[in-house]
């Protein structure tokens, strides 16, 4: 070890300076944290936390609860920018798309991603998030028209970075209501529900 304070000199003695002695570069994070634990882990959540933007896909299903709907597939998308607001933690604003295909009807929608994301583990970070959109639902049959919606999700999960660009992550927590923008059934006059769905989904997510 080298005395604080001493330098060496050319000839092998100790000359005191009173400089510190600057520590050895360990190769931590890219902005000179060190991004490994007391205890030795990685903290990949620190690493991933410093990637600005993120795209996700995401896969599951989406249940209404209403009778003779069946359950449906849901496939999604979202292209979100990372605003951090602590060390582990941040806000992620992000835009949306994505469709859910049925046996009686399809409805694509596009809309707007609001989430807040807690690290809180090395690698395991918790999430919120709400999802409004506008919604196309598109009946198989010729015999109803098309009618448009506005949606909004929410969300509760969990995502698990694995390194610096890419996390694996789960949403079991996720519910959504569709309420149409005509208020009146073009067929019979009868009043439009207001749809409410249970729709958990599975994710991968790449940051840039």
């Amino acid at each position: 070890n080298i005395p604080e304070g001493y330098e060496q000199q050319p000839d092998g003695s100790w000359v005191f300076t009173g400089k510190s002695t600057p520590a050895a570069d360990d190769g931590g994070d890219p902005d000179g944290s060190d991004a490994d634990d007391a205890d030795g882990g990685s903290d990949q959540q620190r690493f991933n936390q410093h990637r600005h933007v993120s795209l996700r896909f995401g896969t599951g299903f989406y249940t209404p609860f209403i009778a003779h709907v069946n359950t449906q597939a849901l496939i999604d998308g979202t292209l979100a920018y990372r605003v951090p607001i602590t060390e582990h933690h941040r806000l992620e604003l992000g835009v949306l798309g994505a469709i859910t295909f049925g046996a009686e009807a399809n409805h694509p929608r596009v809309g707007g991603d609001l989430r807040l994301v807690f690290g809180v583990a090395d690698n395991v970070e918790l999430f919120v998030g709400a999802t409004p959109s506008y919604a196309v639902v598109d009946f198989d049959s010729d015999f109803f028209a098309s009618q448009e919606a506005f949606m909004m999700g929410m969300d509760l999960g969990l995502a698990f970075p694995i390194g610096e660009y890419v996390a694996l992550g789960v949403a079991p927590l996720s519910t959504s209501f569709m309420r149409f923008l005509s208020d009146v059934d073009p067929i019979d006059g009868s009043r439009m529900p207001t749809i409410f769905a249970y729709n958990p989904t599975l994710f991968v997510s790449g940051a840039l």
